[in-house]
């Protein structure tokens, strides 16, 4: 009784008094199951498979260390919790060796990942695939490599493991290992002739290993002869060195550095050049090439941080996370300092930066726009009102700049959105994560938009043209997100909030947004995919202005314009207790035309075969 404690009075008072047939109970037991094989409750677990025949191979409900795990079938429940009696159990009443969670990972996945390698054992008895691969094509001997399991690498390999298979991303285990600093493993793997293959990004595991500061990996495989290129074994040294110097170990950094200069040349002539890539302006940011310019460079920390960066651009990439947090922990440096366009020029040197892997809107880019668009409302919002000699005013080229990679941004990410429309699965995906960056950016343009208003009376006339050029170029674009919402519709909306340390908390809706939208040809009628036009989105908030209210009605909104459910302005305020008169006098915005439409529809008069299909598109929205 001891072995089930708690667990069985719980799972037995759950259970009885319901019938067998009910859906609802099937679900709950099946749960349960995944619970109890979990915590490594045998009693519980034949109670439930022999006296209530629960499904063994039914996907459960589990939180593992805070988690929730979906789809979780009992066997990988008991293989996760490492009890290897219900394991044995589970797998003698017939449960699938290789059944797996929606996430599609596998008992033998779970065994190896924790290094549980006499329950892989049991699996393997069983029939379980060795090399098996969760939804990102992560096997068994990946976990395994990356978390250092010896035991459990050598279980796998002497079972058959496939020591180069890579998973989405082009990783190996030999990769994973590296990256993860587990030099035993690692030699296990290059005994079984594990290739030193690249990811998908161009990162190899020896530079993925320095990258993250492993000297005794990068160490053991420049030892081995032939095993590693010249130029890459440079790179990799000069990348440890960029680690040793943002740890403030400076004179490690420099020797690193010296020996990979020396390497360069041989009797003399510089056989190994650095790569030229890539060709953009990157204003005063230039990397070392010389012994004699690494002289005294250990006295000045800003240098060695920028060499730092610089190396890593050139070495992992703009894209690459690493870089990424030095890019942007460099020009917090400089904005600390009140050297804004020096920020700017190194964020937009990161953003204009060739891509290792180019893609439409890739996660780097993404990170580099929202630190750029963070520093313009960090320095607008702390500015005075009005004046003409901050830093946004001054060099107002650059918002302008800025404005249009963005919108080229948009509309590439866009074109991919409607390129991916009506094609499989595998393509669908694609189009699902475009539409979650699209979302993205378009939230950041409408903070872009908004720190644009507040410049609107510090700017001279000619700049404010050019300003309003650039949202023309975006509008014309037409971009919308998931549910069809358009920029006008996210201004009225108070939804849209951006969590950014540098730019304060902003609530939408924006008088000011609105007006430059629709004075830059922003659609005050456009529908989303509810039927929804914006006037509908700003009845649907809790306060409704009525300046905005006027200003979408003014720029030519349907007052009585209906939604897919039927609900127009009115009726929408009616519902948060407001009347339609309290905003606004309905008459002026009444047309005869409006009117003839109600009443079309009201008597259900068939008007879809005589009118244009411009008036029935009229008539429907009435």
């Amino acid at each position: 009784m001891a072995e089930a404690g708690e667990p069985f009075v719980c799972i037995t008072q759950n259970i009885r008094g319901r019938t067998s047939c009910t859906r609802d109970t099937s679900r709950l037991r099946n749960t349960q199951l995944a619970v109890a094989a979990h915590h490594g409750h045998m009693r519980c677990v034949k109670i439930l498979v022999e006296e209530y025949e629960s499904d063994i191979d039914a996907p459960g409900l589990v939180s593992i260390t805070g988690r929730y795990i979906s789809g979780a079938p009992a066997l990988w429940c008991a293989a996760e919790g490492g009890h290897a009696h219900v394991v044995a159990y589970l797998l003698g009443k017939g449960a699938n060796p290789n059944i797996t969670t929606d996430y599609k990972a596998t008992p033998m996945i779970s065994a190896v990942n924790n290094n549980y390698v006499h329950i892989a054992k049991i699996l393997l008895q069983y029939g379980a695939e060795i090399d098996s691969a969760n939804s990102q094509g992560v096997t068994g001997l990946m976990h395994a490599s990356c978390n250092g399991h010896v035991e459990a690498v050598e279980f796998l390999l002497k079972a058959g493991a496939d020591v180069n298979r890579r998973n989405v991303d082009g990783k190996s285990a030999v990769y994973m290992c590296a990256a993860s600093g587990h030099l035993p493993v690692l030699k296990l793997l290059l005994d079984r002739n594990a290739r030193l293959d690249s990811d998908s990004f161009g990162i190899t595991p020896l530079i993925a290993a320095c990258s993250a500061g492993h000297a005794h990996i990068m160490e053991h495989l420049l030892n081995k002869t032939n095993l590693i290129p010249t130029m890459e074994a440079i790179d990799a040294m000069e990348l440890l060195g960029a680690v040793f110097a943002n740890k403030r170990e400076v004179m490690i950094a420099i020797q690193y550095w010296q020996k990979a200069t020396r390497q360069r040349y041989v009797d003399g002539a510089l056989v190994y050049p650095k790569a030229q890539e890539p060709l953009v302006q990157s204003g005063d940011f230039r990397e070392f090439s010389t012994l004699e310019e690494l002289e005294g460079l250990e006295t000045n920390r800003e240098q060695m941080l920028v060499q730092s960066l610089l190396v890593r651009i050139r070495v992992l990439g703009t894209e690459h996370l690493e870089t990424m947090i030095s890019f942007r922990a460099k020009g917090i440096d400089y904005a600390d300092e009140r050297e804004f366009q020096r920020c700017f020029d190194l964020w937009m040197f990161a953003l204009a930066t060739k891509q290792h892997r180019p893609e439409p809107l890739s996660e780097g880019r993404l990170f580099h726009i929202k630190s750029l668009i963070g520093l313009y409302t960090y320095v607008i919002n702390t500015s005075p009102e009005n004046a003409r000699d901050t830093w946004p005013v001054v060099h107002f080229d650059s918002l302008l700049r800025l404005f249009e990679t963005i919108t080229d941004a948009t509309e590439s990410v866009m074109s991919h959105v409607r390129e991916s429309a009506g094609q499989p699965a595998s393509v669908a995906r694609k189009r699902i994560k475009y539409y979650n960056r699209l979302c993205r950016i378009i939230t950041l343009l409408m903070h872009l938009l908004l720190s644009l208003t507040k410049l609107r009376r510090s700017l001279k006339e000619v700049q404010w043209i050019a300003a309003k050029r650039e949202v023309y170029n975006l509008v014309k674009a037409k971009p919308r997100d998931s549910v069809g919402s358009t920029l006008l519709h996210m201004a009225c909306s108070t939804c849209l909030q951006m969590d950014n340390t540098m730019v304060p908390v902003v609530i939408f809706p924006n008088l000011e947004v609105i007006e430059l939208l629709l004075d830059t040809g922003a659609d005050p009628r456009a529908p989303d995919h509810a039927g929804d036009t914006p006037l509908h989105t700003l009845a649907k908030n809790v306060e409704c202005s009525r300046e905005m209210t006027l200003a979408l009605l003014n720029a030519g909104a349907h007052l009585d314009a209906k939604n897919y459910q039927g609900q127009t302005f009115q009726s929408l305020r009616a519902q948060r207790g407001q009347q339609l008169h309290e905003l606004v006098n309905p008459l002026p915005y009444t047309s005869l035309q409006c009117m003839a439409a109600r009443v079309i529809r009201k008597h259900g008069i068939l008007y879809r075969s005589v009118l244009h299909p411009r008036l029935s598109a009229f008539v429907d929205i009435h």
